[in-house]
């Protein structure tokens, strides 16, 4: 795995997962139960240790449901503990805190190669009464982990309870339990000429039950590559959009419902491209781009660039700044927030200004814990005192106080975003994944008076449990509304295969309502394949009451 990049992973690999029978000599029943599980170790040609951390995750969550078996979840290998499988097991599980008092050890491995990944995982039983107990799953695709969790929890509990395994005795229900996504593949249809994108057909984008959903005003042909992000921007008077890939920055010019290719700025090869947000910051009546860049080191060099006369123009540069343009009360914000010495995000996030060459540092406007990407400020109501929407960590989108006190918060992970950096811990240590969270704004859409709040929600296959992993199958932008005390959905893009990168708002039609632009990305490989990305542009209509 590459050390110290930004690095992203795509949806919709095919699947498979194959049980093998086995058996164990019954025993008597003990309760509770104690196994202690392990991080699994991962042998391929990259370093993704995450997995194996993940998998011991997925195992200790499905191991002791129901509370029949006490799990003791470690967060280190089986041999960082000083533990051999010869002689003197005991007496060294007797030696460490962690495992004193614990029946059974589960520990194993991962092996990826190629597309195939097989997982291996050995029960042990500390007194030795019983054999060690070999178990094997094997399949296609990262995307089988979760189905290896499945199957090697289920083989482990029946084990302990005394049964005896085969394939027809774990339950349909388990053994379909992950959803498995099949994403066709499409061919680049690209015709390399100015008018590059021209609209089309989207066979994921189809209307959600129970949701209006007009046909889309665009939808642009298959594109090679991967959006990071994108938004609505004028530069030049006209309606453009400005796309983002790692390296390289495009904008398109809006003409006719079509999107036109205008030009091109390509970064330097030790850059990754983060994050854009668009803002007449010096009055002139164009919008300046301003571009989040990261170097290898995880150095902010950040960079504000203009269309002078036809040209992308980098107007200043190396900027230790990340970049997020919030809109409060209808007023449009530059706000930035710095990184840290051994954090991605650090500090209090300010209020930026620009005045065509220089930034100015303003009063501080957030607090800064956790990230600038992925929240926003606002009034959920008319009346309503200003209010922080945020996505955490783990992906749940909350509501509440600039303090991060919740008021409301999502039952389930949205997913937020597939970017990360990645921190190398040392030879001994999981690299440490940093997500950078989706955007969310606020946004009248309606014109009521009342501020909607519009996210992305990607469904992520591990639900969590990859540790450092996010592998999207599909996803979506929503626009929710605050009522009582609880933001309600009032109305969704269709649903589409992959995930949805970004989005940005605009009059794109010039008949006084916003349309919602976003960039989707769906990876048509079986690991890490080729992707391909779309640009759709629709209109939100009116809101669901």
């Amino acid at each position: 795995m590459k050390k110290n990049g930004v690095k992203m992973f795509m949806s919709g690999m095919a699947a498979m997962i194959c049980f093998a029978g086995l058996a164990a000599p019954s025993m008597a029943e003990v309760s509770p139960q104690k196994i202690a599980i392990f991080p699994f170790e991962v042998i391929s040609r990259e370093d993704q240790s995450f997995i194996g951390k993940g998998m011991g995750k997925m195992l200790c969550t499905r191991v002791g449901q129901g509370g029949k078996i006490q799990v003791r979840c470690l967060d280190k290998p089986f041999d960082r503990f000083g533990l051999s499988m010869d002689d003197g097991l005991m007496d060294a599980i007797a030696r460490s805190e962690s495992l004193q008092g614990v029946d059974f050890l589960l520990m194993g491995s991962i092996t990826i190669a190629g597309n195939a990944v097989s997982s291996d995982a050995r029960l042990v039983d500390v007194i030795g009464e019983m054999d060690t107990v070999n178990i094997h799953e094997s399949g296609t695709g990262l995307s089988d982990v979760m189905r290896h969790a499945v199957g090697i929890a289920e083989k482990v509990r029946r084990v302990l309870a005394g049964g005896k395994l085969a394939v027809d005795n774990i339950p349909a229900s388990i053994i379909n339990s992950v959803e498995t996504v099949v994403v066709p593949a499409g061919a680049d249809t690209r015709t390399g000429q100015e008018t590059l994108l021209t609209s089309t057909s989207l066979t994921a984008d189809s209307p959600v039950p129970g949701k209006s959903a007009a046909a889309p005003l665009f939808v642009s042909r298959s594109m090679s590559g991967e959006i990071t992000g994108l938004v609505v921007v004028d530069m030049d008077g006209h309606k453009e959009i400005a796309v983002i890939e790692t390296q390289q920055l495009t904008v398109f010019s809006w003409q006719n419902q079509n999107l036109v290719k205008k030009a091109i700025f390509k970064g330097k090869h030790y850059q990754t491209f983060v994050g854009v947000d668009a803002l007449d910051t010096d009055a002139d009546g164009k919008d300046e781009l301003f571009i989040s860049v990261l170097d290898r080191k995880h150095q902010l060099k950040s960079m504000v660039i203009k269309d002078m006369g036809g040209k992308l123009t980098v107007v200043a540069q190396d900027l230790p700044w990340f970049f997020r343009v919030v809109k409060i009360d209808g007023k449009k914000q530059l706000m930035g927030q710095k990184t840290g010495r051994d954090q991605l995000f650090w500090g209090e996030i300010y209020a930026l200004s620009f005045d065509g060459q220089h930034l100015v540092k303003g009063d501080a406007k957030m607090a800064g814990k956790g990230g600038i990407f992925g929240r926003s400020l606002g009034h959920p109501t008319a009346n309503a005192a200003l209010k922080m929407v945020w996505f955490d960590n783990d992906g749940y989108l909350n509501l509440g106080k600039e303090t991060f006190e919740k008021e409301w918060s999502s039952d389930g992970s949205w997913g937020s975003s597939a970017l990360f950096v990645t921190y190398d811990q040392g030879k001994n240590d999981v690299d440490q994944r940093v997500y950078l969270n989706s955007r969310v704004a606020f946004e009248d859409v309606d014109a009521n008076g009342q501020s909607e709040i519009i996210a992305v929600v990607n469904s992520d296959m591990s639900r969590g449990f990859l540790s450092g992993f996010r592998k999207f199958t599909r996803g979506y932008v929503s626009i929710l509304e605050w009522k009582g005390d609880a933001l309600v959905e009032q109305w969704h893009t269709p649903e589409v295969s992959g995930y949805v990168a970004d989005f940005s708002l605009g009059d794109m039609n010039g008949d006084g309502h916003v349309e919602v632009v976003y960039g989707t990305v769906v990876n048509v490989g079986r690991i890490i394949g080729k992707s391909k990305s779309n640009i759709v542009v629709r209109s939100v209509g009116m809101i669901d009451k």
